[in-house]
């Protein structure tokens, strides 16, 4: 069941409904980081730092969807070489 959950981010307090308080407290951790991390000595407004933060956060997102493929690629092809050498040195 879906419950008010909120968090400040960014120096403000906003209010959620969510089932997972501790992912929506992490996702706010990091959107508020995000931003803390760009605002520092920087002039922008608020609204262009939070579509920065949006911006790098989506990168990471693409990132580490781009990595687990590889790592994923890279299992299979492994596993394959496995099988072809017990294959090749050890028939029944």
């Amino acid at each position: 069941m879906a419950k008010n959950i909120t968090v400040t981010i960014a120096d403000e307090d906003l209010s959620f409904k969510g089932d997972d308080e501790a992912m929506v407290r992490k996702a706010a951790g990091e959107v508020d980081q995000q931003i803390k991390t760009l605002k520092a000595g920087s002039k922008e407004s608020s609204r262009l730092l939070s579509i920065l933060a949006a911006m790098n956060i989506a990168e990471d997102k693409i990132n580490a969807l781009s990595q687990s493929e590889s790592d994923k690629n890279y299992l299979i092809d492994e596993f394959s070489k496995m099988e072809k050498y017990l294959d090749d040195n050890f028939k029944l």
